[in-house]
């Protein structure tokens, strides 16, 4: 069987279960495609790739799709962590999707973060899986303006990711796809680039804050 996951504060396309049905049926029997995501990111493909569609190894937890048969048998409490975690080149190899997947992992079984999607990247980098992304997005996630579980704020998020499919019928051909290694590298760097952007962003906001308490504390004396 086949099923779609779709978090709560998900806004999506028209097109979105037309897409996502077929891309699940197109891509039933590749093996190495483990699911189909809904959202996609806004970096530059190579000027070469002309397919509609093409692969990550970054797995998606917003809206996406996948088969029982690549789903039934993930460890969800991640028995085998110590092999990762005493591994710098395991490590590294997991992090080529990004370099925050092992640390939310981590996060994860140490009990800092109540999450499952990082479970199922983990299953899917051990299969040496793939998920297949758009150049469009089928959904928004309407989460960042606070009111996300796991989102907060943040209104860097809308130029990360893709725009949203802008035709009102669904033209994608579902070609058979192969790994492109120009676009798993400028993903990574991509994203890498983003979450450093993102923490910097962070840490002068936190500085900020804590300097604004120390005026109002000695405006107040």
């Amino acid at each position: 069987g086949m099923c779609v996951i779709l978090e709560n504060d998900m806004e999506v396309s028209p097109l979105f279960l037309e897409y996502m049905n077929k891309c699940l049926i197109a891509y039933k029997n590749d093996k190495k495609i483990y699911g189909i995501a809904s959202t996609s990111y806004n970096f530059k493909l190579p000027q070469h790739y002309k397919k509609d569609l093409y692969l990550l190894t970054r797995t998606e937890s917003w809206g996406w799709g996948t088969w029982s048969d690549r789903w039934q048998d993930v460890d969800w409490k991640v028995t085998d962590f110590a092999l990762l975690s005493n591994s710098k080149s395991l490590q590294n190899a997991f992090n080529k999707g990004g370099n925050d997947l092992y640390y939310m992992l981590k996060d994860q079984i140490e009990g800092k973060t109540d999450t499952w999607d990082l479970q199922w990247a983990w299953h899917v980098f051990k299969k040496r899986g793939y998920f297949v992304y758009s150049r469009y997005c089928f959904q928004e996630n309407k989460g960042f303006d606070g009111s996300g579980r796991h989102c907060g704020c943040n209104d860097h998020i809308v130029n990360y990711f893709a725009p949203l499919y802008p035709k009102n019928n669904l033209q994608i051909d579902c070609t058979p796809l192969k790994p492109n290694r120009i676009i798993l590298s400028r993903f990574r760097n991509y994203h890498n680039n983003y979450i450093s952007f993102i923490r910097e962003t962070t840490i002068i906001n936190r500085m900020l804050k804590k300097i604004n308490k120390i005026k109002l504390y000695f405006n107040n004396i």
